[in-house]
């Protein structure tokens, strides 16, 4: 999965429609400076993006 899918899956298993879903990405990539790695996949982030990316799950 990408960035964007992980911070997001909280919010498909609550049934946010997709545009709430990308606005609520892009506010939570933006509060933790890591908006430069959406579609970066998950297993070749350093340790601390992916820190920062399990906190900015909503």
């Amino acid at each position: 999965m990408n960035v964007v899918d992980n911070v997001a899956i909280g919010l498909k298993f609550r049934k946010f429609n997709k545009t709430e879903q990308k606005r609520r990405v892009e506010k939570w990539l933006g509060r933790f400076h890591i908006t430069h790695l959406p579609r970066q996949h998950a297993h070749t982030l350093s340790g601390g993006e992916s820190q920062r990316i399990s906190l900015a799950v909503p």
